[in-house]
């Protein structure tokens, strides 16, 4: 295995965000891109999430991962009427369903803090082929730093990624997700200056289901990533500082 190469530069915040759900209403776009499914070729939308929910296949690590040839495969042998399915599924990938909210959020964050070092990183977990379709089409690139995708542990991947700094230039790292198992995994991590967000939009279809670990913040709107990022990259103030004070409240808000 390559080691980690280690960087000087310094970097005050590392913001890792969730594209499923958070950056993308993945949610809806699946919704929509059933019921088309379902209403072109005369398929019970019910029989389309049953076979959607058959597709996610358990992979090397142990994980299920949705696979999209294996849905298409599984709509043609169960609807051999059914044609152009990569056609509809394409479309999707094409992506308009960007959350405005929350890119604008993420240019907000580098834009109001001219003067601090801020890197925004995708971190998505899924079919690695279909989740690089879906965002290089979406023109969130152009919002971000990098993307880091993963079929594995979403904690791992930051915690390799984290050895590239140094103690002293370690940047206050905060991650946003809005699923409930990668929130779990990802409080697992062992970083000094370290804020684990649950993104809790009540369109996701994982906004009812509960997370297990402690000191998780919830954010239930884009404007809460924004206020929270910027306080953290002030979070050596004084204590007696307004913004160190604000910090404080949502760290006891923290569930």
């Amino acid at each position: 295995m390559n080691k980690t190469k280690k960087t000087n530069k310094k970097c005050d915040l590392w913001l890792i965000v969730d594209f499923d759900d958070v950056i993308n209403k993945t949610t809806l776009s699946d919704k929509q891109m059933h019921k088309e499914f379902s209403t072109k070729y005369n398929i019970p939308e019910g029989k389309i999430n049953e076979m959607y929910e058959e597709s996610k296949i358990i992979n090397k690590f142990g994980k299920k991962v949705f696979r999209p040839d294996v849905l298409i495969k599984k709509i043609k042998n169960n609807y051999p009427s059914a044609v152009n399915l990569e056609k509809i599924l394409r479309k999707y990938e094409k992506n308009n369903f960007i959350d405005q909210a929350v890119r604008r959020a993420l240019i907000s964050v580098k834009k109001t803090q001219p003067n601090k070092n801020i890197k925004i990183s995708i971190l998505t977990f899924g079919d690695i082929k279909f989740q690089k379709r879906r965002i290089e089409n979406s023109k969130i690139l152009k919002v971000v730093d990098d993307v880091i995708y993963t079929e594995s542990s979403k904690k791992e991947a930051v915690e390799r990624l984290s050895k590239k700094y140094s103690v002293k230039n370690m940047p206050f790292v905060i991650t946003v997700d809005d699923h409930p198992r990668h929130v779990d995994d990802l409080a697992k991590l062992k970083l000094k200056k370290y804020l684990n967000i649950r993104f809790s939009h009540p369109q996701g279809k994982h906004s009812k289901e509960n997370h297990k670990s402690k000191n998780i913040i919830i954010c239930k709107n884009a404007l809460d990533i924004f206020r929270i990022s910027v306080l953290a990259i002030n979070e050596n103030a004084e204590k007696n500082n307004k913004k160190y004070q604000k910090f404080a409240k949502f760290i006891k808000q923290a569930k």
